[in-house]
């Protein structure tokens, strides 16, 4: 029996312009299950890691008799991407030395830098670009 890891971007995406701001926002919209495996795979066990921004999947594929491990994370588009690209190496800089809670101190330094670039990202683009920056200042980096 072989073990993998891979790391998945399984959201569906839907632009939408909204007439008054001339701005466009991207919508998710959840897959079924169906549409994210074959049939040959069937997911054994499914759990979060980080409500909702991220959960762990392991799945059989019958075809191969393999389990594979999945980590569903947040997808950040191009416009997001390049803020969060901007954020952390400018974050490097602008960060103390210690702090009790990293994670809030992160947080306070990425708003303050977002203002002063006059950044404008709704709340829940914030919280996945912020995501991808903790993992790579506070868990995993």
């Amino acid at each position: 029996m072989r073990l993998s890891l891979s790391l998945l971007r399984r959201k569906g995406k839907e632009e939408t312009r909204h007439e008054e701001t001339d701005e466009i926002k991207e919508e998710t919209k959840e897959p079924d299950q169906e549409s994210l495996f074959p049939q040959e795979i069937e997911i054994t066990e499914e759990y979060w890691i980080e409500e909702p921004y991220s959960k762990v999947q392991i799945i059989f594929d019958n075809e191969t008799g393999n389990y594979e491990y999945h980590v569903v994370e947040p997808e950040l588009d191009d416009y997001l991407f390049s803020i969060f690209h901007v954020l952390r190496n400018s974050v490097v800089e602008a960060l103390s030395g210690y702090v009790e809670d990293r994670v809030s101190h992160l947080e306070e330094v990425s708003r303050k830098l977002l203002r002063e670039m006059k950044i404008k990202v709704q709340e829940e683009d914030f919280r996945k670009i912020f995501y991808h920056l903790k993992n790579d200042f506070v868990e995993y980096g």
